[in-house]
This record gives structure tokens, sequence and C-alpha cells, in this order.
């Protein structure tokens, strides 16, 4: 009788926990929500005490701040979590040690327990990787409003306007791609150690088949990442400087060559996913280990301003940019 009834005890008590967290949820969220259109009314009001019509722009820039940050805490949050409860699926059970007079007992924790641990987790790295992406507004504002000089850039013939607008929300994405790649296959990484599934036995790497598919597709998502990164550089350098003639031809054809490497790689590692071809797999992240190390190493030695004609229209593209081409000298 006394085992019977405790069974409805526990239930009882479970709910209760539950019923608590939810409160506790509740509660956190009304607060944000509360300092959040406190702060909104303010500044409108603020606004509109000094130009009527500002009142309408500050409140367009309150609401794309909180589009943004929405829209990146729950990216992050579902990649996390998605990621996690892959994880999740891998684990038969985990022992925990509990140490109860002289006696150490091991308990074996359910895999029904750790699920909402794991959501937890995957909520609170997609809070850590997105809150904040708000204060890149004007970024994402001017890059969809867009604008257009009407000048040519002598290295990649595209308007000013691409590396005014555009390219700085192509930078923004791609650093946060990269957050949330390298983010994810640091964490699971560490996981799969932890639990085992990831070793190294007898002199050479055991690894599950559950966690070789995993990491092998993070991998393959960090190699696309990085290949976007390489595209990228001929833009920023464009952007920056005016590199001589040879010295932008070699760094062109370096960086194509790279983004190749990187789709090899992906490739590679899709391959490793599925057959667990660990010597290829290792061949082919050496060989973009070392021309990524190549690629970090030249635009120092190949950048060169002074012979090249296009830094004689660096003081009038920089006018153009900040608008400046109506003054005089």
């Amino acid at each position: 009788m006394a085992l019977g009834a405790g069974r409805p005890r526990a239930g009882m008590t479970a709910a209760r926990g539950r019923w608590l967290v939810g409160t506790a949820a509740a509660i956190v969220v009304l607060l944000f929500a509360g300092q959040w259109v406190a702060d909104f009314l303010a500044e409108r009001w603020w606004a509109g005490a000094l130009v009527p019509e500002a009142a309408s722009f500050v409140s367009g820039v309150r609401f794309l701040r909180l589009t943004l940050d929405t829209a990146a805490v729950l990216l992050g949050t579902a990649w996390f979590t998605g990621h996690l409860l892959i994880v999740h699926r891998a684990i038969g059970s985990v022992q925990i040690s509990r140490q109860m007079a002289n006696l150490e007992i091991r308990e074996a924790v359910t895999p029904a327990t750790l699920l909402p641990l794991a959501v937890g987790v995957g909520i609170a790295l997609g809070v850590i990787v997105g809150i904040g992406a708000g204060r890149d507004w004007a970024v994402v504002a001017l890059a969809w409003q867009g604008v257009t000089y009407g000048v040519t850039d002598p290295f990649l013939h595209k308007d000013l306007g691409v590396f005014v607008a555009q390219l700085p929300l192509w930078v923004l994405l791609h650093s946060f791609a990269r957050l949330l790649s390298w983010g994810a296959l640091i964490v699971v990484g560490v996981i799969y150690a932890v639990l085992g599934a990831v070793r190294w036995q007898g002199g050479r790497p055991a690894i599950s088949d559950h966690a070789r598919r995993h990491l092998g597709l993070l991998l393959a998502g960090v190699a696309l990442v990085l290949g976007w990164g390489f595209l990228l550089t001929p833009y920023e350098v464009a952007a920056t400087a005016a590199p001589a003639a040879a010295a932008w031809g070699t760094m062109e054809l370096t960086t194509l060559a790279l983004a190749g490497a990187c789709l090899a790689a992906a490739a590679i590692s899709i391959l490793w996913a599925l057959r667990g071809h660990h010597l290829l797999m290792v061949a082919g992240w050496a060989v973009l280990f070392i021309g990524s190390i190549f690629a970090w190493m030249m635009p120092a030695g190949t950048t060169e301003t002074t012979e090249h004609p296009a830094a004689e229209d660096r003081v009038v593209f920089d006018r153009l940019a900040y608008g400046l081409e109506g003054l005089d000298d």
C-alpha cells in the first residue's frame, strides 16, 4: 500500500515542478516584455517631442531591432537544440555517482530525464549567439534599401554601392554562420567525447557510427562556411586596399583555389560520414589547413597602394562613399 501510494505522490511532485518552471518562465518573459515596451514608449515620446516625424522612424528602428534579435535567437535555438537532440538519440543511459553515508551508489539517468537538459542547453546557446543581433540594424536597413553611385570598381567591376551596402551584410551573415557551424561542432564534439562515442583506442580513433555521421555533416558545413569566407576575400580586399595588378591576380586565383578546396573538404567529410575513411579525411583537411595558412599570410606582402592607378581614385571613392562629393577640398 505504501509503495502504491508513493506513485501518485511522485506524479504530483513532478506536475508541481513543471508548473513552477512554467510560472517562472512566464514571469521572466513578462519582465523582459515589460522592459522592452517601457523603453519603446520612452524613446517614441522623446523623439516625438523633438521632431514629430522622428517618432515613426524611432518606432521602426525598435521593431527592426526586435525582429533581428528574435530571428537570430530562434535560428540559433533551433540549430543548437536540433543538434543536441541528435546527440540525445545516441545516449542509452548515463550513470552518475551519489554518496550515501560511506557508500558510493551509481544511478542510471535515462534519456527521458536528459531530454529537458538537452532542450534547455540548446535554448541557452541559441540566446547566447543570437542576442544582440539588433545592434546591426543599420547594416540590414542599408542593404535592404541599397545604394548606387554609378562608379565601377576597377578590380571586380561592381558598382561602389555593393561595397557600401551589400558587402557589410554579407560579412555579417558569414560571421553568424561561422559562429553557428563552429559552435555546434565544438559542443557536439565535446559531448561525444565525454560520452565515449569519440575516443582514441589502440593507437587509432574509435568513433561510433552515429557520432561519425553527425560530426561528418557538421565538418561539411564548416568547410562550406570557410569556402564562403574565401569567396568574400576579394570583395573585402577591394573595399579596403588597392593591390598591385599582379598581386590582385594571384590573390584572386588563390582564393578561388581555396574555395574549391573547401568544396572538396565538404565532399570528403560527407564521404567520411558515410564510409569512415579516416586517412582520406585527414589528408583533405590537412591540405585545406595548409592552404588557409598560406592565404592568411599572403595579404601582408601582396597589397601595394602606391603604384596601381586605382590608388589615385581612393580619395574620390571615399568621398562618394561618405556623401562628401559636393564639398570642396
